[in-house]
């Protein structure tokens, strides 16, 4: 006796289907356009919003989003911490005023025995400091830093 043939479960057909509903125009154009519930906004003038939980398009989280007041100006580390958890889902609740406030006078703080301490050990202070270049490394002049480029100081001995 053989087993009777299950009906096709037809999993590549929802699969598809998932897929083109993922990129349906109706949700492209309510992302491009906004369309969240606006929740709050830092001290820099960034306004967050948040777009309910949409599982029919495989959305089981909310989708969280921000806009930045100045385009031109905007750098990635200036993201209030606070807010940055909230958008990466870390926290369920977004950060209160209170909260934002208490943290940057921590912020402030630790910036002012930073510069406090510089001072007594005979540093500049940090604010003063010159910037980082992006180099995590040493740099001597007698090594070549760019490949193919004599080293500094060997150009000079051949002179």
């Amino acid at each position: 006796m053989s087993r009777p043939v299950p009906p096709p479960r037809r999993v590549w057909y929802k699969v598809y289907q998932n897929f083109l509903k993922s990129l349906s125009f109706g949700y492209v154009r309510a992302s491009s356009e906004g369309g969240g519930k606006y929740i709050g906004e830092d001290y820099m003038g960034n306004k967050y919003f948040e777009k309910p939980a949409d599982p029919e398009r495989g959305r089981s989280l909310p989708t969280r989003y921000f806009e930045v007041l100045d385009r031109s100006n905007y750098q990635k580390e200036n993201l209030p911490t606070e807010w940055d958890s909230w958008l990466r889902h870390r926290r369920r609740v977004p950060p209160t005023e209170e909260e934002i406030k208490r943290n940057l006078q921590i912020a402030l703080m630790k910036k002012k025995n930073a510069d406090a301490d510089a001072i007594r050990r005979g540093l500049p202070p940090t604010s003063e400091a010159p910037k980082h270049l992006g180099l995590n490394y040493p740099v001597y002049e007698e090594y070549e830093s760019n490949p193919g480029q004599q080293p500094k100081n060997l150009l000079k001995d051949d002179k």
